[in-house]
């Protein structure tokens, strides 16, 4: 079955292994470097853990430069900022180096984050020469996500993805309350987007 052949009222009716493929099967970190990350911004229970996986990835050298994307300013351990800034704040914490961070804190949506941050990269490096972009966001959110890059980014650059959190088990994705919202709420924006025509069917 392919997710555009069932309504969306039919969406919460799915059995949990159909509802992980949907949302987590496909879109894996395969281990390659790349030009520029795009970090995500969330709210504050996402930033951290999304952080912090990029300076991981920095540290292994799998990428160059990180951009820290999102506008929307929140509660982070008791100041009022951006997500961006709170992005990159943790990302200087764990070492990676102020030149190598660039923050773009205009959006608030996923499209603006990609859209945004083409602009900043083509400021700053011009398109012609940005080959491959990472997107590192949280699991739940790196299908749409990488679906909305292929999309809006150049088709020149290459778009891959590293999830913030992975699990041995699939179902620890839905073991909470907070976990399983997350995901449910993917499945009707997937589907929003594959009934316009703006991303590939996913079958399950």
């Amino acid at each position: 079955m392919k997710l555009s052949e069932i309504s969306k009222e039919k969406l919460e009716s799915l059995s949990e292994g159909q509802i992980i493929k949907i949302v987590y099967g496909g879109r894996r970190d395969q281990g390659e470097c790349a030009d520029i990350a795009l970090v995500l911004g969330g709210n504050p229970k996402h930033c951290g853990e999304r952080a912090y996986k990029a300076a991981e990835l920095f540290r292994m050298g799998r990428i160059r430069t990180l951009i820290t994307s999102g506008g929307v300013k929140w509660n982070f351990d008791g100041r009022e900022i951006s997500e961006a800034e709170y992005l990159a704040d943790i990302l200087r914490q764990e070492g990676v180096p102020e030149e190598a961070i660039l923050v773009e804190d205009r959006s608030t949506t996923t499209v603006e984050n990609l859209l945004y941050c083409t602009i900043l990269f083509d400021k700053v490096f011009k398109l012609k020469n940005v080959k491959t972009v990472m997107i590192v966001t949280s699991a739940s959110h790196l299908r749409r996500s990488l679906g909305l890059a292929e999309l809006l980014l150049p088709r020149t650059m290459k778009v891959v993805g590293s999830p913030a959190t992975v699990s041995e088990d699939p179902l620890a994705y839905l073991d909470t309350e907070h976990r399983r919202f997350q995901t449910m709420r993917e499945l009707p924006l997937l589907k929003d987007l594959i009934d316009a025509g703006l991303m590939e069917d996913i079958e399950f």
